[in-house]
């Protein structure tokens, strides 16, 4: 299945296995951004080789509070995701699995 430049496939499936994951162990999470089309990355201000023109999740725990979004972060490598970024000032955490380890706070 695709859409314009979205192949749905392992890389897809296997992040949406380990979201659910972090949902089962976090609780609920809110979805801010995922899959972007190269029109829409440039719009929103996205770097020219974003991990969303292939896939990622941005998402926002649903109980936000100080430290939340580094437990957040910190979970989500527990589960198993290698590209992890916490937003601190922005309140969110972008999740992807890009087959390296790369982690950032901003």
């Amino acid at each position: 299945m695709a859409h314009c430049c979205l192949t749905v496939g392992n890389r897809f499936w296997d992040h949406m296995a380990k979201l659910q994951l972090l949902r089962d162990d976090w609780g609920p999470l809110r979805i801010t951004s995922t899959w972007r089309t190269p029109e829409y990355n440039a719009e929103v201000g996205g770097a020219e080789n974003s991990q969303h023109l292939v896939w990622a999740t941005d998402v926002v725990p649903a109980k936000p509070g100080p430290g939340r979004i580094e437990e957040l972060a910190s979970a989500a490598e527990y589960e198993g995701f290698d590209g992890i970024g916490a937003y601190l000032e922005q309140g969110f955490v972008h999740l992807d699995l890009r087959g390296s380890d790369a982690r950032w706070t901003v």
